[in-house]
């Protein structure tokens, strides 16, 4: 059923490093030990590190310009607002509505960080 979200949470970095070579291992010690051999599972030949987290883990987490975010989330109801803050260096706060017939919350939060960051 289509209806409108609000959502209310933190984007918590968890995760960076300057230059990726191996996205695969180097998300080792930033994800949850079930999460990270769920990925080596999936990833292959055939699919991504990238095409697991938009996958499987878009409801969790984010992976934004060399960065793993983990999406910390409550759903309100009943509210018709957007903000996103930045809380410190790699915290960003945010309360966002969509309607989630056409979107999800991944792609809201990245899109403001989209925007933040002027891409």
């Amino acid at each position: 059923m289509i209806r409108q979200e609000t959502h209310k949470g933190k984007l918590i970095e968890v995760w960076h490093c300057e230059k990726i070579y191996d996205l695969k291992s180097q998300l080792k010690f930033a994800l949850p030990e079930d999460i990270y051999l769920k990925m080596l599972d999936y990833c292959n030949d055939e699919y991504s590190v990238e095409e697991f987290i938009g996958d499987e883990l878009w409801d969790k987490y984010i992976l934004f310009n060399n960065s793993l975010y983990k999406i910390e989330d409550t759903e309100l109801y009943d509210y018709d607002i957007n903000e996103f803050t930045i809380l410190n260096n790699s915290e960003y706060g945010y309360v966002n509505s969509f309607y989630n017939g056409g979107t999800c919350l991944s792609e809201i939060l990245e899109s403001n960080l989209r925007k933040i960051h002027h891409e």
